[in-house]
């Protein structure tokens, strides 16, 4: 868990940006997937802090790279349906096409997807047609400082990455 969540998420506030949370999901090779309790503590956060946009899954090879894909797909379906009934919404997952192996869970479509995907062009991995954020460098500038890795949004990517109404 961030230690320091409450105040980043008060400064964020304080600068008028929509909040949410990210976990990176660690895929449990040779053992019993733990996603589910992994989802539990990351929505517990989410929910503490009242956050605007849905929870975000990362899903990458870092840390799991003895991982099936099997135990690839029990891991991102188990955490996302308790994600589902933790918040009342699916995560916004957070992948490249190069990491994602899972492009037979045409189910995993329902989740809004922020692609990583560094230059001029991004196409979404199966089972989405378009994305709905776009991580296009991981060298932004903001204010003159950085490097920052930067994201980009359509007014309806953004929307479908909002979490409304809140559950409760």
């Amino acid at each position: 868990p961030d230690r320091s969540l409450s105040a980043h998420v008060d400064g964020a506030r304080a600068a008028g940006l929509a909040i949410g949370t990210y976990h990176y999901l660690r895929i449990r090779h040779l053992r019993a997937q733990d996603a589910r309790a992994q989802a539990r503590e990351a929505c517990a956060a989410w929910l503490a802090q009242g956050c605007e946009l849905r929870p975000v899954v990362d899903v990458e090879s870092g840390g799991n790279e003895a991982a099936t894909t099997a135990e690839w797909g029990e891991a991102v379906v188990d955490f996302v349906a308790e994600c589902e009934a933790q918040t009342g919404h699916s995560p916004t997952i957070y992948t490249s096409r190069g990491e994602w192996r899972l492009t037979a869970l045409t189910s995993l479509g329902r989740c809004p997807l922020w692609l990583a995907c560094y230059g001029d062009v991004a196409t979404a991995p199966a089972p989405w047609h378009a994305y709905d954020a776009w991580q296009w460098t991981g060298e932004g500038t903001i204010a003159k400082h950085g490097p920052y890795d930067l994201s980009r949004a359509s007014d309806e990517g953004y929307a479908r990455l909002l979490a409304e109404p809140l559950l409760g």
